[in-house]
């Protein structure tokens, strides 16, 4: 199997887990009223900036930035559009970080530093458009 191909395995995989956890942590009662909608996998945006480590959650139906987590300590604290901080539990914070480090691991294939990475889910499959050190990079997802 090709490089590439397994890139893109992986980030179909590491994207889904990234996913899934923001719309389990946006699915709590804490949070449920952040998004206007029911979230989804297939109804969110999610940019990261890896050197700040923040990752920001943007609604696919209408593009507001309604949520933001900073991905830094034991204990992630997160801001929504119209709302006071709240940290998110440890176990939560844990998992949403190792989900984060996963997709910028990504980039030790491509051997460059990402400035931001955008992820999003369309028809089951991870798309992820990242700039970089050496320019943007593009990858889309196959199972």
């Amino acid at each position: 199997m090709s490089e590439h191909i397994k890139l893109q395995k992986k980030l179909n995989k590491v994207g889904k887990a990234l996913l899934g956890e923001v719309v389990s942590a946006l699915s709590l009662v804490t949070y449920s009223k952040v998004l206007p909608y029911k979230p989804s996998n297939e109804n969110i945006y999610l940019n990261l900036n890896p050197s700040t480590r923040v990752l920001e959650v943007q609604g696919k139906n209408d593009l507001v930035d309604y949520w933001a987590v900073k991905c830094m300590g034991t204990n992630y604290e997160t801001k929504a559009r119209q709302s006071a901080n709240k940290s998110l539990s440890m176990s939560r914070s844990e998992a949403l970080g190792k989900a984060f480090d996963s997709i910028v691991s990504l980039f030790t294939f491509y051997d460059v530093t990402p400035f931001s990475v955008s992820i999003e889910c369309t028809n089951g499959n991870v798309a992820m458009v990242a700039n970089t050190s050496q320019g943007r990079v593009t990858v889309i997802g196959v199972d």
